[in-house]
């Protein structure tokens, strides 16, 4: 069952990245390093959320946990007691419900993104050179051996999306670092191959989407500091 929930969330962060993709380029920013950093934002949260918090809310007994008082005054008593989920705290029993789905996600999450961006390579061989022969014009010869084009925004949405994962659980389940790096590694490598060989010439960003992402950092930082508390509380 942990397996068909690990693609489960994979396939929705996929849809995911294809709807937020489409309704970015409905807010019109003014230049393509704008779309692409709103493209990042929506993609990461979206892909967080559905990844690291949603698992954890759906498995929690948070009618419990949440002050009484704070629940009457949020309104919000009903919806907290209509969750299904048994965890009171961070137990044996929570690490073999929970636990279990992060680390699982974590280390699929820590190849696929990676994996597919490779396979752009072996992809534009195999369509080149079955295609070359039925192009009528240069024109057409010229976008076939240009490639697809490297979205920035997808990568860095997935490069967050781990990131604060890590940042969420790592706490509490260490091995999770060790994927985080091999994540980060495979994606230097995987995106130099794809640059190189695959894709077409990269659009000249502006400052705006790596300072969005180093300014994540001090949020992800904070999240890291306060579910560590929580583990060891």
């Amino acid at each position: 069952m942990s397996i068909v929930a690990v693609v489960t969330i994979l396939a929705i962060n996929q849809l995911l990245e294809r709807i937020l993709n489409t309704l970015a380029a409905f807010t019109k920013p003014h230049t393509i390093s704008g779309l692409e950093t709103r493209i990042a934002k929506f993609i990461f949260i979206a892909q967080y959320v559905n990844t690291a918090l949603l698992v954890m809310l759906v498995n929690g007994e948070w009618s419990s946990v949440v002050n009484p008082q704070l629940q009457k005054t949020l309104g919000i008593t009903n919806l907290l007691q209509s969750l299904p989920g048994t965890m009171k705290d961070t137990n044996s029993d929570w690490y073999a419900l929970v636990g279990e789905k992060v680390f699982m996600q974590t280390v699929t999450a820590s190849f696929t993104p990676n994996l597919t961006t490779l396979a752009k390579w072996p992809q534009a061989v195999m369509m080149q050179q079955l295609l070359k022969e039925r192009k009528l014009t240069q024109r057409e010869l010229n976008r076939l051996y240009e490639g697809p084009e490297y979205l920035l925004s997808k990568r860095y949405g997935s490069m967050l999306n781990i990131m604060f994962v890590i940042f969420t659980y790592a706490s509490s389940i260490p091995t999770l670092y060790f994927f985080g790096i091999v994540f980060f590694v495979t994606a230097y490598w995987c995106d130099k191959i794809a640059i190189l060989r695959a894709v077409k010439k990269p659009a000249q960003y502006d400052e705006k989407l790596a300072v969005f992402c180093t300014n994540m950092m001090s949020v992800g930082t904070l999240i890291h500091l306060a579910f560590g508390s929580w583990f060891f509380g």
